[in-house]
């Protein structure tokens, strides 16, 4: 085997062992995003028992959500919650931005979920529409171990210029 071998099988075996997945929905009052990362078996933290504002991450593992919504690729909105349940958000670094969301979180021994309840009037006046597009990027880093991200380049600090396109559906009755 060769070195890219091997790193090939380590980025495998990561994947494998830190799986994340994330899911977008909306309606006319909220934008709900959910979040579900798996870990081995033995990594489980037990959940915060009093929540504050914009936890100190460093050194958790925690998913960033990052929501720009004119696609400027320079402002953004800024979620995170980490494997504790901690919760952090900013606009653009101004950490005095606090809005009012909900979240529903649970963690097992192989892995946490996060439930986030955004209103849409914390974000914008406007409500998302069919076609509507917002860029948007949700990246998981993992102390240790390595930094997954729906769209690149990922790092654990925000890197608005990778986002991807987020586009608004509704389905038809």
């Amino acid at each position: 085997l060769t070195a890219d071998d091997d790193r090939a099988e380590e980025k495998k075996a990561f994947a494998a062992n830190f799986k994340t997945e994330s899911r977008f929905a909306y309606d006319e009052s909220f934008l709900y995003i959910s979040v579900s990362c798996s870990h081995p078996t033995g990594m489980k933290v037990d959940p915060v028992t009093k929540r504050t504002r914009d936890a100190d991450m460093t050194g958790h593992d925690r998913v960033d959500v990052l929501l720009d919504l004119d696609r400027d690729y320079q402002t953004y909105y800024r979620f995170q919650v980490d494997h504790r349940g901690c919760l952090a958000e900013d606009c653009w670094g101004d950490k005095t931005w606090n809005p009012k969301y909900f979240v529903g979180f649970n963690s097992t021994a192989t892995g946490w979920t996060a439930e986030l309840a955004i209103p849409l009037v914390e974000l914008t006046g406007d409500r998302p529409a069919h076609g509507k597009t917002w860029a948007a990027n949700v990246t998981r880093i993992i102390p240790g171990k390595g930094i997954q991200s729906w769209n690149g380049p990922a790092d654990d600090t925000p890197r608005p210029e990778g986002m991807g396109l987020l586009q608004f559906r509704s389905d038809a009755k």
